[in-house]
């Protein structure tokens, strides 16, 4: 503490000798809890899981001394602590009733004074200011808008903005900083996006239930995908732990890097596909006298259905710790907190042994020696300490400070523009967008690629990119068929679900990182891979669609709807290629697989000009010629679109047009109303002859004038699905 005579020494005491009040548990609240665990949450790497949940009990009492030690060494440094713009914490909460609440009274109470002194006493000792470089903030789980009342996350980050241009930090303390630590805190941003991961609770008996009675778990059931037979990934090196932590060294485990694992077996052979940035295991034929001309068959089984069920979701504890270290894993977080208002429990994640840590219930209202809020003193300080070791160590080994985790091998990077130049065995693979192939009478030929696709009744989905590596990958029955021209089933049927399934009944895709978000879902680059009878292997790159909740499944089945629609009446111009409908066997997660259509216009326009904030565009009469051919064939379908806007409006690189995004359309039978929606088109879309060799000033004030004049029909469009184009990035 500060001697008495320190005039600061009051308000100090004031600040660590804290406790929430009484508190009032609430009733439940008013929505059903879901499980928390995500699709994606799945299919973490193995060497990223939690295996172990390992009790530290005197976790409170550490984080007080490392309060006590960080103190220290400030006033013995000659360092001291002034009044002048002090934020004096709340000390009386407000009403507590769901996660929200929880959360934001947390910060108002505790984490704005704390995270003031952390960053104070760790990165600017000798600023008299309380600047901050540091915020927190909360935030909704869930898959669509829907406010979750259970659950919320929270995060304590470092400022994005440069030190030089964010207006929340004083340039007096920016100017004081010395070479290193200003260009270590213009990295922290990019190195560590998130420095701590809160779960809020509403204040529920199932909320104090869920905190009190985590426990120890000796070996962790990390909840996957159960699909058996397909051949394991090669994990990827966890990142490292920091050197030091605020934990005694007889229950934390000596820092180590990971060991690498490397999978044994006479048939296991490593394979450098291009359709992936990271090696992955496969498992290579076995021939012999008797079977050299004969492919093997691998068979996989697939798990009991688990996704589509009534019963109400049982709380469990595991389930939420589970959800908490997947975001941990995402942004490589080492410090989990789980606040439910009158109790709450601190978790350390140590990388190397895949363990957390966890401290006993701490009482809130009634914890003393010490109290709650010098906890959390402490606990900012490690929080922050923790970064700075990591920062370090990193630069130190020269590791990558953005990346949860490495391969375990190296390997140049390859992604879907750039394949592999030379492997041994290549596989047939797709372009990156696929033109339209027509016979001599004018009737699309649906390429082999396409044919072998459709026949698969089952899609085993992975993921691989960032920590994202299915140990095991999920297994989606065929919904509904595929709308290629000419491969389309009127009739088709769920097919019977078996048991087991040869490698002539499935495909395997592979998900890469996500291009987009909207409500309809995810969007993925992927590659679809097919064996034929024949032993061939065919690869093709496509975009694959997620979508997780109810809503966004009524959205994505509709838009397959529109498709089959057109398929039926054989509208081809315009309209990409969808591969089918499917649903994943245990999550009830719903994938769309279809063609990549090229850039949207609007990307397009972007590449051109960063600050492009338009929704018209100039293009070649035979573009403008294309879209409005394309658009009246939908319509012949008997299709309004109702959603015209340049990101659903593609261009590939065979300058074939597409109009994607059908989750908004439906029949209609009105010639005026398929009119206005060309009478749209023609809005948006306009010829650049006639516009040619005017001045670049001439056009924009000309565009002005013309923005400042028209109507405001276009800002009542409803566009919440803005960030559906497969060229947007998420």
């Amino acid at each position: 503490m500060l001697s008495s005579d320190d005039p600061f020494a009051s308000i100090l005491e004031d600040a660590l000798e804290y406790n929430y009040p009484p508190l009032k548990t609430r009733p439940d609240v008013p929505q059903a809890i879901q499980n928390p665990i995500t699709f994606y949450d799945r299919h973490i790497d193995s060497n990223l899981i939690l295996k172990h949940v390992k009790a530290a009990p005197s976790l409170s009492q550490d984080l007080s001394a490392e309060w006590d030690r960080m103190l220290g060494a400030f006033t013995a440094a000659g360092h001291h602590f002034y009044r002048h713009d002090y934020l004096f914490p709340q000390n009386d909460p407000a009403t507590m009733d769901d996660s929200e609440d929880v959360g934001e009274q947390y910060y108002a109470c505790v984490a704005r004074a704390c995270i003031r002194y952390a960053s104070k006493l760790c990165i600017h000792p000798q600023e008299l200011a309380w600047s901050c470089l540091f915020g927190f903030s909360t935030f909704n789980v869930g898959y669509d808008d829907e406010e979750n009342l259970f659950l919320r996350e929270g995060r304590l980050f470092p400022f994005y903005k440069s030190l030089s241009s964010n207006p929340f930090i004083p340039q007096s303390l920016v100017e004081s900083f010395d070479k290193a630590t200003f260009d270590m805190m213009e990295e922290f941003p990019r190195t560590f996006p998130w420095l701590a991961v809160w779960s809020f609770f509403a204040l529920t008996k199932s909320g104090e239930t869920l905190v009190t009675r985590m426990k120890a778990t000796p070996q962790f059931k990390w909840e996957g995908a159960h699909t058996t037979g397909y051949p394991t990934t090669t994990p990827l090196r966890p990142p490292l732990d920091a050197p030091k932590t605020v934990l005694p060294n007889e229950t934390m485990p000596k820092y180590q890097r990971s060991k690498r694992v490397v999978a044994k077996g006479p048939n296991i052979r490593r394979d450098f596909s291009a359709t992936s940035t990271t090696s992955h295991i496969v498992i290579a034929p076995i021939h012999d006298k008797s079977s050299a001309l004969k492919p093997k068959v691998v068979q996989v089984k697939v798990p009991g259905r688990r996704g589509v069920t009534r019963r109400k979701y049982r709380l469990n504890g595991n389930d939420y710790i589970q959800r908490t270290w997947a975001s941990a894993v995402k942004y490589d977080a080492t410090f989990l907190i789980f606040n439910c208002g009158t109790y709450e429990r601190i978790g350390i994640r140590h990388r190397a042994s895949q363990t957390l840590y966890l401290s006993n219930a701490i009482d809130t209202v009634h914890c003393k020696n010490p109290k709650y809020r010098k906890i959390h003193m402490g606990l900012h300080i490690a929080i922050l300490q923790d970064a700075l070791e990591r920062y370090k160590a990193k630069k130190n080994t020269g590791g990558s400070p953005t990346t949860p985790g490495t391969p375990t091998r190296k390997r140049s990077t390859e992604n879907l523009e750039s394949p592999p130049s030379s492997p041994s065995k290549r596989r047939k693979v797709s372009p990156q967008t696929f033109p339209r192939v027509y016979n001599e009478g004018g009737v699309y030929k649906a390429d082999e690629t396409a044919k072998e696709i459709s026949s698969r009744e089952l899609a085993i989905i992975r993921l691989d990119y960032e920590h994202y590596r299915s140990p095991v990958p999920s297994s989606f029955i065929r919904q509904g068929s595929s709308c290629v021209p000419g491969l389309f089933d009127d009739s088709f049927k769920e097919p019977a679900r078996k048991a087991v399934y040869s490698s002539s009944h499935f495909m395997m895709i592979t998900l890469q990182a996500p291009i987009g978000t909207g409500a309809v879902g995810v969007i993925h680059r992927a590659v679809i891979e097919v064996e034929t009878d024949s032993g061939e292997k065919l690869s093709h790159r496509c975009l694959v669609k997620l979508g997780f909740s109810e809503a966004q499944q009524t959205s994505m089945r509709n838009e397959y709807n529109m498709y089959a629609h057109l398929a039926s009446v054989q509208t081809v111009e315009g309209v990409i290629r969808v591969h089918g409908l499917f649903q994943d066997i245990e999550t009830s997660t719903m994938a769309l697989v279809m063609d990549h259509g090229g850039k949207s216009l609007r990307t397009r326009e972007l590449e051109k000009d960063s600050k492009f904030k338009k929704d018209e565009v100039y293009v070649p009469q035979i573009e403008v010629d294309a879209f409005l051919r394309a658009l009246e064939g939908i319509h012949r379908g008997g299709i309004l679109h109702r959603d015209i806007r340049l990101d659903n409006l593609l261009v590939n690189d065979d300058n074939e047009v597409s109009v994607i995004d059908f989750d908004r359309a439906g029949l209609c039978a009105y010639a005026e109303v398929f009119a206005d929606e060309l009478d749209e088109l023609r809005g948006i879309v306009n010829c650049i002859e006639g516009n040619e060799g005017r001045g670049k000033e001439e056009n924009e004030g000309e565009e002005a004038q013309e923005e400042g004049t028209e109507s405001t029909e276009d800002d009542e469009t409803d566009e919440t699905d803005d960030s559906l184009s497969p060229q947007l990035t998420p």
